[in-house]
């Protein structure tokens, strides 16, 4: 037997997972070459079932992309370079070299959040990155709520430096488990093969060439390739479905993130109800993770068995957003009236969480969409999202006062909620004609698994 067909049939006793009705079947297909990172996945999964011997190794791990091996050693130990920078600005002179410090820390800190796409696509299957964009985005989210919220808590009794002090100890953890674990998963599925050079199995050495910098974990980027990843986000960026999905992340968090800065100022008196309303936050987050671990794959994979007969469309990953999509503008409108008609602050409290609720669930169902519309541009993907997602967030402090004054608290709230609801029938038509929008991108960019079959 030759040992393709042996693998070929170790696959067919472990997977697909059998459903009710039909098999799901594994997209892309794994190969047999030992160092793709489905392989290595397909392992840890499933090691205690049977599979080919010659498979049964345990030096595989689902880890991240090239990008991430060069920067993310880096990134955290300077991340904490710069915390440990800020806690020692103290002196009255100190305050532009701690401003400094925290452009700088946010400049790195900021890297991780376009990484994580490429590796999801590189280790994941398509029945399965629901979920992981879900875990993956969340996971940011929590980390911008959490250390905010414990921040807060160590600032009220202990001086301000140990806001800064605190995180290193986390951040150490991160880079000790990052230099452990991560592993570099660039494989050409087309060729089916490594398309990095062959680093040392040696544990040491390995973890040296993989981390350090050189071209020791991956090929060196030309010059013209160079400058095609350097603009390609922004040719991502202008493409039809990404302006109509980005439009619509740029409103809902963006809202979002005005809503929860202005919250505190809505809330100054009385002081004893803020916790009620800032608890919906972490309430949101929590049944956002919930909801989703349950609908992120199972809506879109049933929507391809019933309407195109197991045929898969990206397009179906945005039947996630039809509960977000009407219940933001719902959530930004009982906001609006709470503050309008000085209603009770449980209701206050209600507004904000569909609003949270709407605006963190819909994140990683966005850039899921956008990354299956171009498979081999993920990072690049994640860089021009980001920006949609928070440009509205980071410009409305200069203008939002001034639209208050000019309509009041009420009908602010209320416009967006009516932004927010055009936004969502934008993508309602984009779900419908996804496919034929999807034609006037630039030639040579788009990438999908359109067209695959997603049950036997």
């Amino acid at each position: 037997m030759s040992e393709d067909k042996e693998v070929r049939e170790g696959y067919n006793r472990v997977t697909p997972r059998q459903t009710e009705q039909r098999k799901i079947l594994l997209i892309p297909q794994p190969s047999s070459d030992l160092k793709d990172p489905l392989v290595s996945l397909l392992l840890q999964l499933l090691n205690a079932l049977t599979v080919p011997k010659h498979l049964e190794k345990d030096s595989f791990t689902e880890h991240s992309t090239f990008l991430e091996l060069v920067s993310s050693e880096e990134i955290l130990i300077a991340v904490i370079a710069c915390q440990i920078w800020a806690a020692l600005m103290t002196d009255q002179d100190d305050y532009i070299a701690f401003v400094i410090s925290r452009l700088v820390a946010g400049l790195f800190g900021a890297m991780p959040t376009i990484l994580g796409p490429s590796f999801i696509i590189e280790t994941t299957f398509l029945h399965q990155r629901g979920k992981a964009f879900l875990t993956y985005e969340l996971s940011v989210l929590l980390g911008v709520t959490a250390g905010p919220t414990i921040g807060g808590i160590i600032v009220d009794a202990h001086p301000w430096p140990v806001t800064f002090w605190w995180t290193i100890g986390p951040l150490a953890v991160a880079a000790l488990l990052v230099f452990i674990f991560l592993e570099e998963t660039g494989f050409d599925r087309e060729r089916r093969g490594s398309k990095n050079p062959e680093l040392p199995s040696d544990f040491i050495p390995n973890r040296i060439a993989t981390f350090f910098p050189g071209n020791h974990a991956i090929l060196p980027t030309s010059g013209p390739r160079f400058w095609r990843r350097l603009i390609l986000p922004f040719i991502i960026g202008i493409s039809p479905i990404a302006v109509i999905v980005g439009f619509y992340a740029f409103l809902t968090f963006g809202f979002t993130i005005a809503l929860n800065a202005l919250l505190a100022i809505y809330l100054q008196n009385p002081v004893t109800i803020g916790g009620y309303v800032t608890f919906t936050t972490w309430m949101s987050l929590i049944i956002a993770e919930t909801f989703g671990m349950f609908a992120s794959d199972r809506i879109p994979l049933w929507a391809s068995r019933r309407l195109s007969k197991g045929i898969w469309y990206p397009e179906y990953r945005l039947w996630n957003l039809i509960l977000p999509g009407l219940l933001s503008p719902i959530g930004l409108g009982i906001f609006g009236a709470s503050l309008q008609y000085h209603c009770h602050y449980m209701l206050l409290a209600f507004g904000t969480f569909l609003v949270g609720f709407s605006a963190v669930l819909s994140v990683p169902i966005i850039v899921n969409y956008v990354v299956e519309c171009f498979v081999n541009s993920a990072t690049e993907v994640a860089v021009i999202m980001n920006v949609y997602r928070l440009a509205l967030g980071l410009a409305l402090p200069f203008f939002i006062e001034a639209w208050s004054d000019a309509v009041g608290n009420g009908w602010l709230f209320g416009m967006a909620a009516f932004f927010s609801l055009f936004a969502a029938i934008l993508v309602a038509l984009l779900a419908w004609r996804g496919n034929t929008l999807r034609r006037f991108t630039i030639n040579g960019i788009i990438s999908t698994e359109e067209g695959e079959r997603t049950h036997a």
